[in-house]
């Protein structure tokens, strides 16, 4: 029974138990989707450690954070996470992207739908142009003359009737 001399941690640090270079090689094989689990799980950590509020950085990402994957991503990733309290953070953080995201998308909504009604609001605005336009082209000579001294005397009426207004108050 022979003893062996004791090293100490050199003899750990000295085994493979110290290798890390596995988690270096870049091997061909790989496929894309360690590299996206690589990437979703870096900007996760953006996400929860950012010393922003995490509703700007939401914005500030949006197009990443709406991202049907990524949201598969999250969900599967809060399914299989077994600590209590990171389950719940990320649950927030999910539920977080989902407000941005319906606010989002409402206010896309109503932005459309306000671009809608100024587009018909100039379209009967036009329409109600031409139709005068035709009017006018109808009007004989007699009918044009009577509403030209109406349009250049309605300044002057507007000015007697208020000034016939001011002398009734007092």
């Amino acid at each position: 029974n022979k003893i062996q001399p004791l090293h100490g941690i050199m003899d750990e640090v000295n085994s493979d138990a110290f290798d890390l270079s596995s988690l270096l090689k870049n091997d061909d094989d790989d496929n894309g989707g360690d590299d996206m689990e690589k990437a979703y799980e870096m900007f996760l950590g953006q996400l929860v450690f950012s010393s922003n509020d995490p509703r700007i950085d939401i914005m500030d990402n949006y197009d990443l954070c709406a991202d049907p994957e990524w949201l598969t991503w999250l969900e599967r990733k809060i399914a299989t996470t077994r600590d209590v309290e990171e389950k719940m953070a990320l649950q927030d953080l999910s539920d977080m992207i989902i407000d941005v995201k319906k606010r989002v998308e409402l206010s896309q909504e109503a932005e459309e739908r306000a671009a809608s009604e100024a587009n018909d609001a100039e379209k009967n605005r036009i329409a109600a142009a031409e139709a005068e336009m035709e009017e006018g082209r109808a009007l004989s000579g007699t009918d044009l003359l009577k509403r030209a001294a109406k349009v250049d005397t309605a300044g002057v009426d507007a000015m007697v009737k208020e000034q016939a207004q001011d002398a009734a108050k007092q």
